[in-house]
């Protein structure tokens, strides 16, 4: 791009839409024209004959050494630079779920330096560094929407802290092996995230009671909870349903409440799941 035309487009304040996925590419899209994307490669081998396309592109996960990452990393940094210099870059999405944390962690954090927010950020915590695994959790609390899958992680990787300052629109969650570090604190920290998913972890019914009788009584900002539970014996809907006024809507599966602030939700208790569903009203 000559400079008279970086110039112009800058005066213009033409305004684009991010997608960074993984170390590989990122996805630029004017807002005025979101049929056309363009596919730009962060790093490239020398004398290579690839060039950006017009098609939207679909990543594909493969390992790649701790060299190419870091040579990718350089050529990330350039190529943001030139974006948030020319364009009026609106919140970017990371999908980071083949990136190693360590690496992660520095093109968050890069992107947070140029004053960018984040809309939807997946990651992958895998074993290996836990300072660095948190770091990368904590940069993501300001994520719009946030997806953890958590593989392999030991009961010391306690993020009860961080759930705490999370208040965004999703929050989804995907435990693996190790699960039963997640408790009825985690879920109760969570209650400031509007929509929040939760899959395979361990709560009792006596969990899922107190957590629902806490819900009912604040006016908190959780809408919808979906909860899928590891196989510890089907939900006993009149256990998790105990002490709280109700309508049975199915027999031992699905009730209605009414919440403090007189908003109503269906409550639904089916063999391994467990949700809550706000009521919604149009104006």
């Amino acid at each position: 791009m000559s400079t008279k035309m970086r110039n112009l487009v800058k005066f213009s304040k033409v305004p684009i839409y991010l997608e960074v996925f993984s170390d590989d590419v990122i996805i630029f899209e004017k807002m005025s024209d979101p049929d056309r994307t363009k596919v730009v490669h962060l790093f490239l081998k020398p004398n290579s004959t690839e060039m950006s396309t017009n098609i939207p592109f679909e990543p594909s996960v493969r390992r790649k050494s701790m060299f190419q990452c870091e040579k990718n990393l350089d050529g990330y940094r350039r190529i943001m630079d030139d974006f948030v210099d020319i364009f009026v870059v609106t919140p970017v999405d990371f999908d980071m779920r083949s990136v190693p944390s360590d690496i992660c962690i520095q093109y968050l954090e890069y992107a947070m330096s140029l004053g960018l927010k984040f809309k939807k950020v997946q990651v992958v915590i895998s074993r290996g560094n836990v300072d660095c695994s948190r770091k990368v959790l904590a940069a993501c609390a300001q994520a719009t929407q946030l997806h953890i899958q958590l593989d392999r992680y030991s009961k010391d990787f306690f993020l009860l802290d961080k759930f705490r300052d999370y208040k965004m629109d999703v929050f989804e969650l995907t435990i693996n092996p190790n699960f039963e570090w997640f408790t009825l604190d985690h879920l109760l920290a969570l209650t400031n995230c509007s929509n929040v998913r939760i899959h395979t972890v361990i709560l009792s019914d006596a969990d899922l009671n107190t957590f629902l009788k806490y819900w009912m009584s604040t006016i908190g900002a959780m809408e919808t909870l979906h909860v899928e539970l590891h196989d510890r014996g089907l939900i006993d809907g009149e256990a998790v349903m105990d002490g709280i006024p109700r309508k049975e809507i199915e027999r031992n599966e699905k009730f209605e409440v009414e919440r403090a602030d007189g908003v109503k939700a269906t409550i639904c208790c089916d063999n391994l799941k467990f949700s809550i569903d706000l009521e919604k009203h149009s104006d």
